[in-house]
């Protein structure tokens, strides 16, 4: 029996940490309100529109290690050290019956601190290869719950490994109801939503542009362009001919206005998502059942986004283009045949990407935490 009834829930730098990390506390809280949580980050800008909100939330400093010798590790050395003795202090402060980690390099001072207090951990891999610090943490992990089948997985300890799929925000499973008025689109021909992120946005925007005059000929485009492209792709849209600039819609991110997630509601309407590939999108995307061309940003660390898009193209669940492949008039072809003999291949591709995840990752990992817990 675990006396201690608190749970350290660590994860943050990056969307693909913090969204998952605070959807377990949500749904933790929700299935046992006794439970005491505590979220850790670094502070970071992404992380104030999920943890402000929680009451038990700290943030320790993070120093993100790079592998080739630069005098920049000197600082994030000295930032490591400082938040392994935040994350001490805190360990012995809560003394926690478990620590939970999502990765990123603010997980590495407190998965440290937690086997210096022999307080048992877990953590969570969302990509087919297991990231820095995640591999770093899994040699003492209780278990590593993974997104993938465990056999893709080149670890040395694969009796740790647990498969549970992505852990996705609740509401990607809900029923979802779109505003169309929103994007101002004035008739209801087929939908295409491009997302590049804000770090991948710029090569793909780039061979979006001269493929538009045909694609808006017959189809109604939700652009996400990232915020460095926005006002590029702004002015491209405004430089239009009317009849066409009606059927595209262009933001820098798409966001929660008035209680309505917009981001949400693009990828109900979208009947093709043309996207890069981190595993957040393409879970996302594979459980609403959509069609996806998938172009993998290719300075992604080891690859990822190219492993993830090959495993989804081997399922037929999505088409794989490289970066270095992908030209207007391939994107122009490549769309003109997913929508030829009525849809067909739109639909395939869309049956095969909800079939490909499990659907309920987020209750798996939060139940085996409640269980650990008892």
């Amino acid at each position: 029996m675990t006396k201690n009834k608190t749970v350290v829930l660590v994860g943050g730098g990056t969307g693909g940490h913090i969204v998952p990390t605070f959807e377990l506390y949500k749904k933790i809280k929700q299935i046992n309100p006794g439970l005491r949580i505590v979220v850790v980050g670094d502070g970071g800008d992404i992380e104030q529109n999920f943890y402000s909100s929680i009451p038990t939330y700290q943030k320790i400093m993070a120093g993100k290690m790079r592998r080739h010798i630069t005098l920049r590790n000197i600082g994030e050395l000295i930032k490591f050290i400082i938040g392994f003795w935040q994350s001490l202090i805190l360990i012995w402060r809560e003394r926690p019956g478990l620590v939970f980690s999502k990765g990123g390099y603010v997980s590495l001072p407190i998965i440290f601190s937690a086997n210096l207090f022999r307080v048992p951990y877990f953590v969570h891999e969302s990509d087919t290869k297991i990231g820095l610090a995640n591999r770093i943490g899994s040699r003492c992990a209780k278990k590593v719950f993974v997104t993938y089948s465990p056999d893709i997985y080149g670890h040395d300890n694969k009796n740790n490994l647990v498969f549970s799929g992505p852990i996705v925000r609740s509401e990607i499973k809900s029923d979802i109801e779109v505003d169309r008025s929103y994007f101002g689109f004035p008739d209801k021909r087929p939908v295409i939503f491009i997302t590049g992120g804000s770090l991948g946005a710029m090569p793909l925007n780039r061979n979006v542009l001269p493929a538009l005059s045909k694609l808006l000929s017959s189809y109604n485009i939700i652009h996400q362009t990232g915020d460095h492209s926005v006002d590029w792709v702004m002015n491209h849209r405004n430089a239009l001919p009317p009849e066409l600039r009606s059927h595209y819609f262009v933001t820098d991110f798409l966001r929660i206005e008035g209680g309505r997630d917009r981001m949400l509601e693009s990828i109900e309407a979208a009947d093709l998502v043309i996207a890069r590939a981190g595993v957040t999108t393409i879970s996302e995307l594979a459980l609403r059942g959509k069609a996806m061309i998938l172009v993998p940003w290719k300075y992604a660390a080891s690859d990822h986004q190219y492993k993830n898009s090959k495993l989804l193209e081997v399922a037929d669940a999505a088409v794989l283009i490289k970066d270095d492949d992908l030209s207007p008039e391939l994107i122009n072809r490549t769309v003109d045949n997913l929508f030829s003999d009525s849809r067909k291949r739109i639909k395939e591709l869309g049956n095969n990407a909800k079939r490909f995840f499990p659907a309920d990752g987020l209750d798996r990992v939060a139940g085996e935490i409640i269980k650990a817990m008892e």
